[in-house]
């Protein structure tokens, strides 16, 4: 594609975004007014039918950047609503993804769900190689549906140790904040791997290595330190203010990769980066979580 044509494409969804993001600031019952079937429908799904069953709603969504995935509902309604994730930190990545010349960079996706930003990677890559990583099986199995050409998906976890984990199992609704924790009746063992060891066999060079597991992040970077010595990938980390959760092991995580020589950025509402000077910034942030960018400097 002609770069000046990519970025044209490029602002035009940037604006797209910006569109979203400020509907979603309208009172409710403009956000009513403006999509009555979609909101009517999930309501009655949230508030009748989900509560007597229990069971998820297969359906097609249209994301913002034009491609088709499958979610299932309640999970994901926002994607269903208005084809992207309207939390301003989300709002944000995407804006600085589509500002990245990433044409055939490689990324890697580290807790897919159901595989939103699989399917834009493979949009802003024009369908290069993707590795996506979900450990929840009936959440993969949606993953698997909306696999993109290039994109490989993969049912386990990402940690230090090639072997077993154990993950809470929430319900649909909530089957993004799986989290991996110490044994207990109600946790399952889920298999997880280090991802050197899938990526020394695969021969892979990661250009972009994406990490939203929900604590877990500073395991999954000791599993991935041979990747990152090699290759430098820019890394993305979605991260939780300590006003709201414990983040302790995720500024772990930035600390050990600052260590290393990487250097952490925050994004603007525009999609633009400017350097961090300390974690205080982190934590002063009125948002409950934030996405951050690191990039190797030396």
């Amino acid at each position: 594609m002609n770069q000046e044509l990519a970025q044209q494409g490029g602002n035009k969804l940037i604006d797209k975004l910006t569109d979203i993001y400020q509907a979603e600031q309208k009172s409710r019952l403009m956000k009513w007014i403006n999509n009555p079937f979609k909101r009517f429908y999930i309501f009655i799904l949230n508030r009748i039918l989900y509560p007597i069953t229990h069971k998820g709603k297969y359906i097609s969504a249209n994301t913002f950047f034009g491609t088709h995935m499958h979610i299932q509902l309640p999970a994901a309604a926002e994607i269903y609503l208005t084809g992207a994730k309207v939390h301003r930190s989300e709002i944000q990545l995407c804006k600085w993804l589509l500002r990245e010349k990433a044409i055939g960079k490689t990324f890697v996706d580290g807790g897919a769900h159901y595989g939103f930003y699989s399917q834009f990677f493979s949009f802003i890559s024009e369908n290069g190689p993707v590795y996506s990583f979900e450990p929840l099986s009936r959440t993969f199995s949606t993953l698997n549906l909306n696999k993109q050409q290039g994109q490989a998906v993969y049912n386990v976890a990402l940690s230090d140790h090639d072997g077993f984990v154990t993950m809470t199992q929430p319900d649909i609704k909530n089957s993004e904040a799986n989290e991996v924790v110490a044994s207990s009746e109600s946790d399952h063992r889920i298999t997880c791997i280090k991802l050197d060891t899938l990526f020394s066999r695969l021969n892979v060079k990661p250009d972009y290595l994406k990490l939203d597991i929900e604590g877990h992040e500073y395991e999954a970077l000791l599993g991935s330190i041979e990747c990152i010595r090699a290759y430098k990938p820019v890394i993305i980390l979605e991260i939780w203010s300590a006003a709201y959760r414990d983040n302790s092991n995720q500024i772990k995580a930035i600390e050990y990769l600052k260590n290393m020589g990487y250097q952490l950025y925050l994004i603007d509402d525009d999609g633009y980066v400017h350097i961090c000077e300390s974690f205080n910034q982190l934590n002063q942030t009125e948002l409950d979580s934030l996405n951050v960018i690191l990039k190797y400097h030396i």
